[in-house]
């Protein structure tokens, strides 16, 4: 997937943001949506790339949970809240997630 870089906020990439790791912190992400999973745990789930980052060292990708529904391949942006070590159970665990997503084209 071309994701030319996309990202903005402090001008950081995915991947600066998946180090940031700072909790409750507003964020606004301009990226490709990669993957859309709709209704689980009553969120719709985004997978958000902007080219930053690599698939090898997982901080190519990141993950936005949203009540909007966004279409794969759409490049969208996002205002959220970024919160880490985020435990949902079931299988559901981020080092660094956005939540509260309000996407706009």
């Amino acid at each position: 997937v071309d994701t030319s870089p996309l990202i903005k906020h402090s001008h950081l990439p995915t991947s600066q943001y998946l180090s940031i790791l700072d909790d409750n912190k507003d964020i606004i992400l301009k990226g490709k949506v990669v993957k859309v999973t709709a209704r689980i745990m009553n969120k719709n789930w985004l997978h958000i790339q902007d080219g930053s980052g690599s698939a090898q060292d997982g901080n190519n990708d990141m993950v936005v949970t949203t009540m909007d529904l966004p279409s794969v391949g759409d490049t969208v942006t996002i205002k959220g809240v970024l919160f880490s070590d985020k435990d949902f159970g079931s299988g559901y665990k981020y080092n660094a997630i956005v939540e509260f997503g309000q996407v706009s084209n």
